[in-house]
């Protein structure tokens, strides 16, 4: 899958969850449950194992710990 297809699912997803105008700065600003990186930086790098963990946990509602 192309980067821009990953970023769009990505956004797509944030979409049911987050407001869309805080969607650019999530991606933009370093999170500190993915090692202070940035999620953008995981995408372009195409380590998006911890993005979909994170983001699924979200989707389920599943508490976090």
């Amino acid at each position: 899958m192309k980067t821009k297809d990953i970023e769009d699912d990505i956004r797509t997803r944030l979409e049911r969850l987050i407001k869309s105008e805080f969607i650019d700065s999530w991606f933009n600003t370093p999170n500190q449950a993915l090692d202070n990186q940035r999620p953008i930086d995981l995408i372009h790098k195409g380590d998006t194992q911890h993005l979909d963990r994170m983001i699924y946990i979200l989707e389920s509602g599943e508490p976090l710990s």
